[in-house]
C-alpha cells in the first residue's frame, strides 16, 4: 500500500500539472514554497485516492491507512538517522505524517496514531534522541510531542546555522 500512495503523490504531480524546477530555481525562497505547497497538494490528493470511499472503521481503511503512515515514517526515520527532515522545497516528513493523521482521522484515537507513535519512537530513541516528556493521555497527545519536539530541534540547527 506505500507503494501505492507514493505512485499516486507523483501521479499527482502530473495531474496537478506542477512545475518541475532546477536546483539554482529552488534557491529562490518563492520558488521553494512553490515547491512546498506542490508536495502538500500531491500528499493529499494520493491519500484522497488511496482512502476514497473507505470508511474509515474498517479493516481495509487501517491497511490503506498504514500504507500511508509508513511512507512518511520511512522519511522520518531517514531523517532522523541522515539529519534532513524537510523543510526547504518539500514539507518537513514529520508534519507530512502528522497533517495525513488529522487530516484523515481529525482528533480520533485511532491504531494508526498508536503505530505511528510506537514506530517513530523507537527511531527517535534509537537515533540517540529522548523525548522530554513521559506521560502521555493518548497516542496522538505521544505523537505531537515527539513531532514538536523534533520541530524545536531542526529550528534550533536552523537558528544555530545562521548564526555561524
Amino acid at each position: 500500500m506505500t507503494g501505492a500512495f507514493l505512485l499516486h503523490h507523483e501521479l499527482a504531480h502530473i495531474r496537478g500539472g506542477h512545475a518541475t524546477f532546477t536546483k539554482e530555481q529552488l534557491q529562490d525562497p518563492k520558488i521553494a514554497a512553490i515547491s512546498v505547497a506542490q508536495e502538500k497538494e500531491a500528499d493529499i490528493a494520493a491519500a484522497e485516492w488511496v482512502l476514497d470511499g473507505v470508511d474509515v472503521e474498517s479493516p481495509v481503511f487501517v491497511k490503506r491507512m498504514l500504507g500511508i503512515v509508513q511512507g512518511f515514517l520511512l522519511t522520518t526515520a531517514m531523517g532522523l538517522y541522515g539529519g534532513h527532515l524537510g523543510g526547504k522545497t518539500h514539507p518537513f516528513s514529520y508534519d507530512r505524517l502528522t497533517n495525513m493523521l488529522s487530516r484523515f482521522l481529525g482528533n480520533a484515537n485511532h491504531v494508526t496514531k498508536g503505530i505511528a507513535f510506537a514506530v517513530l519512537d523507537l527511531h527517535f530513541n534509537n537515533s540517540g534522541r529522548k523525548l522530554t516528556k513521559q506521560a502521555f493521555a493518548d497516542p496522538e497527545e505521544a505523537l505531537e510531542a515527539l513531532c514538536d519536539q523534533l520541530a524545536h530541534e531542526v529550528h534550533a540547527r536552523a537558528t544555530d546555522g545562521a548564526a555561524q
